[in-house]
């Protein structure tokens, strides 16, 4: 408990160097583990056999340590920053009590009691004295307030460091570790958000290296840390191809392998090959994009199985003032993912030149299995059906994970079938979301076609656009049309994008960019484009 003296006595100047040098060595451990984790999966390339293994283990062993202590610096910096910016807040509050004694005028003595200290012709005047006493009463609420600010700061930095755990005392068993990771009655993103803020550093540390599969696909799990669960279960992976490929090459080139089995190593070869190369694709997309001017990717999620999926953000969607997730429709999968993360950054660059004072997050979200064929595929609702609840769970979850005291302005995008594919998600679910875009969309996504556009659950604003030249919005297989006057969203111009070209239209980022920022009001209406439902050129993309 501090008290009034300790507050007056503290010197928050080395909490601020102690909290700086923690930071430090928290960088440098960071990079140690690094020079760890490229070592460890250099090594099978190099060393292979038993006591590789044991190396692998033991550098395996080191990265975790040094992982964990990381965390455990990380916190403690955080702490004492923190704390050393309470008592100052504090101190001033004091320093306002004593400037307030000196008018009223009273008395602080050395343990904080404030007393009257009235001149002797105040004596004579009961208004006087009246004041005297109310100003009284209001230095000692100051210095109340004062305390109560140092205690609350004092009691969020104990905390915080209680929750820090050395490396040895964070090893846990494998038993241990795993009776770490959610259970049954963990479901829902809110739940899954408390279940790990519940765990130390430490543990979160452990467990996202351990089972970095299960932690980087949880909605409710803070972007950065899905971002590093995903990128090791993507070196990981790429390890396990890697050391996979020798074995059959070794074998293939046994005199003794049969023919039978010999099939069958070609057969795995050729699949290793397609998941090798959809991986290395993908880790390169992402280098290239953080290359780019602007904020870094996060990979939030991925599965390189059948079509493949993928959920990648550009930029923090837990810090960011405004948070923007595009859903593609068909022939969207992971081969063709870098197109739709090209787009995203687009929307994040005109999003930021929208209001370059507020911080803008673009999301990729491919996490169901976009039709294939616009002709065979597409006229069936089984796959929006099929990833909604999905949708919705991700858009709940970032509601969960996001800081600070403001909400962030969330839009939901989605082109052609994924526009389809958001509104269904919208009309059985609450996506939290502010706004809610549909380009291109053949029909609204909601079942009952007497819907307008605010039947969404939780009424966010609706937009739709439809470019010249595209015919596929005025189709309504899925739902009322998105752009008609009947359905009453707010439709704005896009200019001639076609139906592939609306991310290369001046008119569609312009407006697009203003509504993720929230200045949809501004959108431009459509020039007066005619818009042909029989125009028969082909649909690349839904």
């Amino acid at each position: 408990m501090v008290d009034y003296a300790e507050l007056r006595a503290a010197r928050p100047g080395p909490l601020v160097t102690a909290g700086e040098k923690a930071a430090s060595v928290a960088r440098d451990l960071d990079s140690f583990a690094e020079d760890v984790r490229i070592q460890r999966k250099r090594l099978p390339g190099l060393w292979s056999g038993k006591d590789s293994d044991a190396a692998q283990a033991a550098f395996t062993t080191q990265q975790r340590d040094y992982e964990q202590a990381t965390a455990a610096y990380e916190t403690v910096g955080n702490a004492l920053t923190e704390l050393a910016a309470g008592i100052q807040h504090a101190q001033k509050l004091l320093t306002q009590a004593h400037e307030m004694a000196a008018s009223v005028p009273a008395k602080i003595s050395a343990d904080g009691t404030v007393t009257a200290a009235p001149p002797p012709e105040a004596r004579k005047s009961d208004g006087w004295m009246a004041n005297i006493a109310t100003g009284t009463k209001a230095v000692a609420d100051k210095i109340a307030e004062a305390l109560k600010a140092a205690n609350e700061a004092d009691g969020r930095a104990s905390g915080k460091l209680a929750s820090v755990v050395t490396p040895d005392a964070a090893n846990l068993s494998d038993a241990d570790l795993a009776g770490k990771l959610p259970g049954k009655d963990v479901d829902t993103p809110a739940e899954v958000a408390a279940w790990w803020k519940s765990l130390s550093p430490a543990e979160q540390e452990a467990l996202k290296n351990e089972y970095p599969g299960k932690i980087g696909d949880l909605d409710g799990v803070p972007a950065k840390d899905r971002d590093d669960a995903n990128r090791l279960k993507l070196d990981n992976r790429q390890q396990e191809i890697e050391d996979r490929a020798r074995q059959i090459y070794d074998k293939l080139h046994d005199p003794e392998t049969t023919p039978e089995e010999r099939a069958k190593l070609q057969r795995e070869q050729r699949e290793l090959g397609k998941e090798w190369a959809a991986l290395d694709k993908l880790e390169k997309k992402l280098a290239e994009v953080d290359a780019k001017p602007g904020p870094d990717t996060l990979l939030l999620k991925y599965d390189t199985a059948d079509d493949g999926k993928a959920i990648v953000s550009i930029g923090d969607p837990d810090k960011a003032d405004n948070v923007v997730t595009y859903v593609p429709g068909t022939k969207a999968d992971l081969a063709t993912f870098g197109e739709d993360l090209d787009r995203s950054y687009t929307t994040q660059q005109e999003a930021a030149a929208a209001d370059p004072n507020k911080s803008t997050a673009s999301i990729t979200w491919l996490d169901y299995d976009a039709p294939d064929n616009p002709a065979l595929n597409s006229p069936s609702d089984s796959y929006f059906k099929a990833g909604a609840k999905d949708l919705a769970d991700f858009q709940n979850g970032l509601r969960e994970t996001h800081e600070g005291p403001a909400k962030s302005n969330n839009t939901v995008l989605g082109h052609s079938y994924g526009g389809s594919t958001v509104g269904y998600a919208a009309d059985k679910y609450d996506l939290k979301a502010d706004n809610i875009v549909h380009v291109a969309s053949p029909g609204s996504g909601q079942e009952d076609r007497s819907e307008k556009a605010d039947g969404y659950v939780g009424n966010p604003k609706v937009y739709a656009t439809q470019g010249g030249g595209d015919q596929v919005a005025n189709i309504d297989v899925h739902g009322p049309r998105t752009i008609s006057p009947e359905y009453g969203a707010k439709v704005f111009d896009s200019a001639d994008a076609g139906h592939t070209g609306y991310w290369s239209s001046k008119e569609f980022n312009d407006n697009v960019g203003k509504i993720v920022v929230g200045r949809g009001d501004e959108v431009t209406a459509p020039k007066g484009k005619d818009f042909n439902p029989f125009d028969q050129r082909p649909i690349p993309r839904w």
